[in-house]
């Protein structure tokens, strides 16, 4: 009986420290290329890309054609001028079962740029005029709700200058 239970408190501890638990795991493609640290220049997301932990710098950030920018749960500062996600394309940044900070990373996304004035412009589009959204999804705005992934209807508003 003593043995048994020694043998038992052995595999235990060896589950117990067997590395990160299931849970923990990464919600990036196994395929996903981790991202450089970036000198400010923009940057275009058409495949399946991973933040580690670090510091990024970059202009605006496209994603788009099914590309797919994806947060480790890591210390991550990641600095952008713009960030568009457009028809197809990703940003992962944890989900509701697993929230970054679960296994102590910590995500900063800084926001930078100039005053672009009133009726300023900001980033433009890489597929089309709109985003690759189609034009009645676009033009519905708060009038109807459209279907989204996942099974979610909403509103949809476009993307335009805020008047402030």
């Amino acid at each position: 009986m003593i043995q048994k239970r020694y043998v038992l408190y052995f595999i235990s501890a060896l589950l117990l420290g067997s590395g990160t638990p299931s849970w923990a795991q990464s919600l990036c493609s196994q395929q996903a290329q981790p991202l450089s640290g970036g000198d400010g220049q923009d940057l275009d997301i058409t495949s399946d890309m991973k933040v580690e932990a670090g510091d990024y710098r970059y202009g605006n950030v496209h994603i788009y054609n099914g590309g797919t920018l994806c947060f480790e749960d890591q210390k991550i500062d990641f600095w952008a001028s713009a960030i568009l996600i457009e028809n197809t394309g990703s940003l992962i940044a944890g989900s509701s079962a697993h929230p970054i900070g679960q296994i102590g990373g910590q995500l900063t996304i800084h926001l930078y740029g100039q005053d672009q004035g009133p009726g300023g412009r900001g980033i433009a589009c890489k597929t089309d005029a709109f985003c690759g959204v189609p034009d009645t999804v676009w033009n519905a705005g708060d009038s109807a709700k459209v279907a989204l992934p996942g099974g979610v209807s909403d509103y949809f508003y476009p993307y335009e200058p805020l008047m402030f």
